[in-house]
């Protein structure tokens, strides 16, 4: 204990666990919707994000005409991390993707995507709760 207390303390890292339940955190249950960002071809392309309990997250990026999932690889309390199978489309869609959601508040989410060879920032976005956007149309 006195390690990772000293670790926390000297690096001023606070440690992700690793996965360690099949439940997905309730900030990030629902459906996203987005525009990615592509940092290297300056390029938009649209996201929709699929998250249900327990332990499902869909993916889709209409405009690219690719999809897949995603499973978790470690979380902390505002942020998770997971990795990309692309299952349709992978002739479109970089396949194997490292990517990292942060809760913004309860109706926004950070999307960063990783490039899987050099861990470089390829893409990124902000996502919104698409029963949020529907509740501030009535």
């Amino acid at each position: 204990m006195c390690c990772l207390l000293l670790a926390v303390v000297t690096t001023g890292c606070i440690p992700t666990k690793p996965v360690a339940t099949d439940q997905l955190p309730e900030w990030l249950i629902g459906d996203w919707r987005g525009v990615g960002y592509q940092l290297n071809l300056a390029q938009t392309w649209s996201i929709e994000l699929e998250v249900k309990a327990p332990n499902s997250v869909k993916i889709n990026y209409p405009s690219l005409e690719c999809s897949g999932v995603w499973t978790e690889v470690r979380r902390s309390v505002d942020h998770i991390e997971l990795r990309e199978a692309i299952l349709q489309g992978a002739d479109r869609c970089v396949n194997g993707g490292h990517i990292i959601l942060t809760r913004v508040d309860q109706h926004h989410i950070s999307y960063s995507f990783f490039e899987p060879q050099n861990g470089k920032l390829e893409a990124y976005s902000t996502l919104l709760n698409l029963e949020y956007e529907a509740s501030k149309k009535i």
